[in-house]
């Protein structure tokens, strides 16, 4: 399979797109379950580029502390709450396959 950068930028995008609609702080098997196909397709999209895989990997562990009932409290500070600096994390490798242009 050729990999499709535009595929993986769109799927970037459908996945901040869904941090919008649920915040986070609390259980939501939904989101986390859409998350996981979504990453699961960039990186079949990404021919299974090494780096897209990393970061999607990333985005679907960071997801599943978002959407959990108390392990993101670990991720407050004291500027933000737990689910606010989550979302940073997972918006920041968002960027990341966003940009991603496939092997050159």
């Amino acid at each position: 399979m050729k990999s499709d950068p535009n595929l993986v930028n769109q799927i970037g995008q459908t996945i901040w797109n869904l941090l919008d609609q649920h915040s986070g702080g609390c259980v939501d098997r939904e989101a986390v379950k859409e998350i996981e196909q979504l990453t699961a397709e960039a990186r079949r999209a990404s021919d299974y580029d090494p780096y897209v895989c990393e970061t999607t990997s990333a985005i679907g562990s960071f997801a599943k502390i978002l959407y959990s009932a108390r392990k993101h409290q670990e991720y407050q500070n004291h500027n933000q709450s737990g689910p606010e600096t989550l979302r940073d994390i997972i918006r920041s490798d968002l960027e990341r396959i966003k940009a991603w242009e496939g092997a050159v």
